[in-house]
């Protein structure tokens, strides 16, 4: 797994909800010097996969609509290098925990079969056992912990993976045979999750 050599700074809700592309006009450039290029820096540097983009620092951050391949149907903020624009998420560098997680490879990893099911306004459930206790029963399997388990980070998307594409095939089979999905609406899927909570 790559791993970012920057120095790396925690990240407030408030500076991502400030530089949020959506309150930007697309075409608008955030420059060296000001508070929108500083934080979306920041948010580059903080990410694990940081070398994967050119090491010296952008011209500036530009906002462009966001790829159709992307689920945000919104704007989007590219770093400029050279005069290219680079894919990248600038959310990925305000998470909690810099490297991405075991888990984020696991829902990724089964993001199609989920996907599938998906209706607007409503949330894709699991039910009965939720999708954490799925995913520990399926690493017990092997008698691995999660620490031996070695990921892959998309080179622009930021996605991870499983590096073994064995284990990801037995992932992704295991989790079809077992998952109980159903569509919920968001304010129960929260009401669901806040209890389950609560119960831990």
């Amino acid at each position: 797994m790559s791993r970012n050599k920057n120095s790396a700074r925690p990240m407030s809700g408030a500076e991502k909800e400030a530089v949020a592309p959506g309150r930007f006009q697309i075409g608008f450039t955030a420059k060296p010097g000001s508070f929108e290029y500083e934080t979306l820096l920041a948010s580059l540097n903080n990410r694990s996969d940081r070398d994967w983009w050119p090491e010296k620092e952008p011209e500036h951050f530009i906002c462009k609509a966001a790829p159709g391949k992307w689920k945000t149907k919104n704007h989007a903020w590219f770093p400029v290098f050279d005069g290219v624009a680079w894919e990248w998420s600038y959310l990925k560098g305000f998470k909690n925990s810099v490297l991405p997680t075991v888990s984020q490879a696991a829902r990724y990893e089964v993001e199609s079969q989920v996907e599938s099911l998906r209706v607007g306004g409503f949330h894709v459930h699991h039910d009965g056992v939720a999708f954490s206790a799925l995913f520990d029963a399926f690493v017990e399997c092997f008698g691995l912990s999660k620490d031996e388990i070695l990921l892959e980070i998309g080179e622009k998307s930021g996605e991870v993976w499983f590096q073994n594409p064995y284990f990801s095939l037995f992932w992704r089979l295991f989790h079809a045979e077992n998952a109980t999905l159903k569509l919920i609406s968001v304010a129960e899927h929260k009401r669901t999750h806040s209890v389950r909570g609560q119960n831990k």
